[in-house]
């Protein structure tokens, strides 16, 4: 039986300056957290547990109306852990990412404050590997792998004030490629890929977050304004 203990997502975000919702101009810097645990019990006692934590930083540009692309770095950590029948701890594997993720958003107007906002994610992650035996006490190397994954998702935005976006969606689809190029050779599979489809539903299925927005292009256009004006005095 499957439990959802917790599940936390949030988007952050910050901006020097800010002015309207996403014009063709503005920047958008924010930061995104998503945490989440699950775990397994069988007539009570628990037989696994999974969950992790992903932080991306990211720098946007919104080129058209609505339409924000851009980059930032991605960071994760997950955990899986095994258990016996008596629900005692057997081991657990761990894993850290870390690389270079490409985002495009689309804000579509529905009202003056509320947006449909929809969105892909692209990253390439460098991984390190490892897992732990409870009853031994002892820990495998760190392998190295690497993984391309991307990452579909939509939901609304309400904007309270011009620049600050709340945002709510739910359900995910995802796909990504692992390559590992470090594993433990007594398998005897010295290379090893896997593709993944990923549907995220119920409680992991939703996220949260807030938004901001800096009208880059005005300010530019309001320095520039300034500059001409004391020249010309």
């Amino acid at each position: 039986m499957k439990k959802h203990i917790l599940t936390l997502t949030a988007l952050m975000g910050f901006a020097v300056l800010a002015f309207a919702q996403p014009e063709k101009g503005d920047m958008m810097v924010a930061s995104n957290l998503t945490a989440s645990y699950n775990d397994y019990k069988v007539a009570g006692l628990k037989q696994g547990a999974q969950g992790g934590v992903n932080i991306d930083m990211l720098n946007g540009h919104c080129f058209g109306k609505g339409y924000v692309f851009g980059m930032g770095v991605h960071y994760s950590n997950y955990f899986s852990t095994n258990f016996d029948g008596n629900g005692i701890r057997t081991n657990r594997s761990m894993m850290h990412s870390v690389g270079p993720l490409f985002f495009s958003r689309h804000f579509a107007r529905l009202t003056d404050k509320l947006y449909l906002r929809s969105g892909i994610n692209m990253g390439y992650y460098a991984n390190l590997n490892s897992t732990r035996d409870f009853l031994t006490n002892s820990r495998t190397p760190w392998g190295l792998s690497h993984t391309f994954d991307i990452r579909v998702r939509m939901g609304v935005v309400f904007f309270p004030k011009p620049n600050i976006g709340i945002e709510f969606s739910y359900g995910e689809i995802g796909y990504n490629v692992n390559f590992a190029h470090v594993i433990d050779h007594s398998f005897n599979h010295p290379k090893s890929v896997q593709n993944n489809f990923n549907f995220k539903y119920g409680v992991d299925g939703i996220q949260v977050g807030i938004v901001y927005f800096m009208n880059h292009k005005k300010m530019m256009e309001e320095r520039k304004a300034a500059k001409e004006a004391k020249n010309k005095g």
